[in-house]
């Protein structure tokens, strides 16, 4: 795969990074939402990523909201049979790496 962004030197992405450093700090990724973003290949729910780390779901639930403002995520509102609502997200065909590669 070709990187779209291979064009910019390393001098021009520092470049970039200090005129946008506001937006730049905004869009940074721990390794954990990495990982989130790069596990949600099919949609899933609060509840599922909330099992998957043992947290609870609202600590879930606003890491995957944070992750959907940030624009990593797509997502969708559901009816729960309950009455109330919930969502679920799931990437969006990013493939982030953290091993460097």
């Amino acid at each position: 795969m070709i990187d779209e962004y291979s064009y910019l030197t390393s001098k021009d992405l520092r470049q970039v990074i200090l005129r946008q450093l506001p937006e730049v700090k905004n869009l940074l990724l721990s390794l954990r939402a990495v990982e989130i973003v790069n596990w949600l290949t099919e949609a899933r729910s609060a509840r599922e990523l909330a099992d998957k780390y043992n947290i609870s779901v609202q600590n879930a639930s606003q890491q995957l909201s944070d992750l959907y403002y940030k624009g990593y995520l797509m997502r969708t509102e559901l009816s729960d049979p309950t009455g109330g609502t919930y969502y679920t997200y799931w990437s969006r065909d990013l493939d982030l790496k953290t091993d460097g590669n």
